[in-house]
């Protein structure tokens, strides 16, 4: 952006009262008509006039009273965004249950452990972020929201490892989902009512699925396979377990593609093989595959551009037919 342009931006922005960002140590009789609000210091509980027309509230300080804020929030009534990433809270207070215009949520990197059946009241929310939190299970209650698109879960990270990031997964909920939008699930360990339901998501784009056992391999390749609109894959197996995956047919719009854990033989040349006929892929990722080189030579691609390979190859040296990468460009 040009000097120019961002000058007059920032003007225009606290002319209409854009966004402000809220300090205890400042007057707040400046912000009480702004619509978007980061907390960067609150040591007591906001006035209302100041949430009166806010829309979106982000809180960035990790030392903020939560006990205060929290009793602010019944003055919340037209917030659609709260953002409370990072933020030093174990439990999600009660007052927000109540914002009925809710629909981003934002816990991730809190210390959650977790989502109360109360989360049903939420009717309107459409972006629940519950990444790297404490939560080991989510609630029935969680499927009966009709408007949710995306859903990011996962418990406390295990490591990262180069540039893979190993999170635990969280046990779904039982029950059939309710929303007919659902675009984004990740990340939920596998099991057998989690499979069925999830073949009958025919609009999503992103899938993680942890824990997979090799019994379920004739269950997960069925989902897998009816999801026609999947962008982005997540697969990883529990423990040491083989993943089994023979028969899976990957969806055209594939782009990005991760799998975590040991493959079968079949499961490695037939994979291969398919990810040769992938139009959209751009991205794969493979960690703790333990895959010799007889295999490798099935793994090649017209339209891959990053591929990364974590523990990946039993031998010291690896080597790809010429042009297998044409597109490549980090690996």
């Amino acid at each position: 952006m040009h000097d120019v342009i961002r000058v007059l931006a920032l003007s225009k922005s606290k002319e209409e009262m854009f966004s402000v960002v809220y300090d205890c140590s400042k007057t707040t009789s400046l912000i009480g008509k702004a619509r978007r609000m980061s907390i960067q210091g609150a040591d007591s509980m906001l006035p209302r006039h100041v949430l009166t027309h806010v829309r979106s509230l982000l809180v960035f300080d990790k030392c903020v009273h939560m006990d205060g804020l929290s009793a602010s929030f019944t003055s919340l009534k037209l917030l659609s965004v709260l953002d409370l990433e990072g933020a030093p809270v174990r439990s999600i207070p009660v007052q927000v249950f109540s914002l009925f215009n809710l629909r981003y949520l934002g816990l991730r990197g809190t210390e959650i452990e977790v989502l109360p059946k109360e989360i049903k009241k939420l009717q309107n929310l459409e972006v629940s972020d519950a990444y790297n939190t404490k939560i080991a299970t989510l609630p029935e209650e969680m499927t009966k929201l009709r408007k949710l698109r995306h859903l990011f879960v996962s418990g406390i990270q295990d490591g990262t490892y180069s540039n893979v990031v190993l999170s635990t997964g969280v046990t779904a909920p039982q029950g059939k989902w309710h929303s007919a939008s659902l675009q984004t699930l990740q990340n939920l360990k596998e099991n057998d009512e989690m499979l069925q339901n999830i073949a009958c998501l025919s609009e999503l784009r992103t899938l993680g699925i942890t824990d997979v056992r090799s019994g379920q391999s004739a269950r997960l390749c069925n989902a897998i396979s009816k999801l026609c609109n999947l962008q982005h894959l997540l697969l990883s197996s529990k423990g040491d377990e083989v993943l089994q995956l023979p028969s899976v047919e990957l969806a055209q719009t594939i782009q990005k593609l991760e799998v975590g854990g040991p493959l079968g033989k079949d499961t490695a040349r037939n994979f291969f093989a398919s990810i040769r006929c992938l139009e959209s892929i751009t991205h794969l990722q493979l960690w703790f595959s333990m895959i010799n080189q007889d295999f490798f030579c099935y793994l090649r691609s017209d339209c891959l551009q990053s591929l990364c390979i974590l523990h990946a190859f039993e031998r010291e040296k690896m080597s790809f037919s010429a042009g297998s990468f044409p597109k490549l460009r980090s690996s």
